[in-house]
């Protein structure tokens, strides 16, 4: 037992020789470290500085590729103040762009924020378009967001837009009217003491609200056709003279293509008195426009209701203007 119990003795580590290692823990601490981030400088130990803080150890860092000493402080405690030491740092100047050089950047940023917001509105003009067709009596609400957008366009690219939803709205138009005129409500016999069903109310609202969605856009494109000649008579400028032409060509062509693919829908009468009022314009596009249409729904009516119609409305245009070479070859072909 006693040969056991010195070895178990000799084993465990002697008291004192712990507290000596504890001792010379915090002496190893507060010596510096050399910091091995950079490799081309070297840490050089300086005299401790004392101060009321505690004890600041100083160092200096040396730079072999420019041989110039950088000096550095430790404080043993971490509590060294603003007042024992200053440091000063340096900020490199920042060379300022000149004028001409943020101009051309600045120009291709709007441009390319103009067309990123152009393929956004490409992107819901068709979807609209599209859901409307696929579905027309129940996405008829779309009908209002295009409209809106054929008034009033988008900042910047307003122009662009208008005629994207002109021709949007044409081309849907075209596809979901049906192939009869809409009358009024009440005679579908929708009064309040007979009972209707579902389906025919549903299809009765459909019909209320595609009419009054095709009335507002005929009544754009007379508002645009009548922006057009307005600014004719005054004094414009170059490009937004160009701008409102190009607009009003789009909206002849969406005029003379509604009177030709539903010529016995509703408000035909006002489709014919925009087709003549762009055969008498001064433009040669417009008046080219409405003249082949006019020859167009000639030969195809066979009621003879809109070439009656057509005929009256040229006949009065000659007559306030005028015999005009447009007008007159119009009636001459067909």
């Amino acid at each position: 037992m006693d040969v056991r119990r010195k070895q178990w003795r000799r084993g465990r580590p002697n008291k004192r020789r712990r507290a000596a290692d504890n001792d010379d823990e915090p002496a190893f601490e507060k010596v510096p470290r050399r910091s091995m981030a950079n490799d081309r400088q070297s840490v050089r130990v300086l005299l401790p500085v004392k101060t009321r803080h505690g004890v600041i150890q100083k160092t200096e860092v040396l730079n072999r590729k420019e041989d110039s000493p950088v000096e550095s402080d430790e404080a043993d405690d971490g509590s060294a103040s603003g007042e024992d030491i200053d440091e000063v740092h340096e900020t490199p100047p920042v060379a300022e762009e000149s004028p001409e050089d943020k101009t051309p950047r600045t120009a291709v940023k709007s441009l390319s924020d103009k067309y990123r917001q152009l393929q956004q509105v490409k992107q819901q003009i068709g979807s609209m378009a599209s859901a409307i067709v696929e579905d027309p009596q129940d996405k008829v609400g779309h009908f209002k967001e295009l409209i809106a957008l054929l008034r009033n366009g988008a900042p910047g690219i307003s122009h662009i837009v208008q005629r994207l939803a002109a021709l949007t709205l044409l081309e849907v138009f075209k596809d979901v009217v049906p192939g009869y005129a809409i009358t009024a409500p009440t005679a579908h016999g929708s009064g309040p003491k007979q009972k209707l069903k579902k389906e025919t109310r549903a299809l009765i609202g459909y019909e209320e609200a595609l009419l009054r969605y095709y009335g507002q856009y005929v009544g754009c494109l007379r508002k645009i056709l009548a922006r057009h000649l307005k600014r004719l008579k005054s004094a414009q400028s170059v490009l937004r003279l160009r701008l409102s032409t190009a607009l009003a060509q789009v909206a002849a062509r969406c005029v003379c293509g509604l009177l030709l693919a539903h010529p016995h829908f509703n408000l035909r009468g006002q489709l014919i008195e925009l087709a003549v009022h762009c055969l008498g314009s001064s433009d040669d596009k417009m008046s080219l426009t409405a003249c082949q249409a006019l020859r167009q729904l000639y030969r195809q009516d066979r009621l003879g209701e809109s070439t009656l119609d057509a005929v009256k409305r040229t006949r009065a245009l000659l007559k306030a203007r005028g015999l005009q070479a447009s007008v007159a070859s119009c009636l001459r072909h067909s």
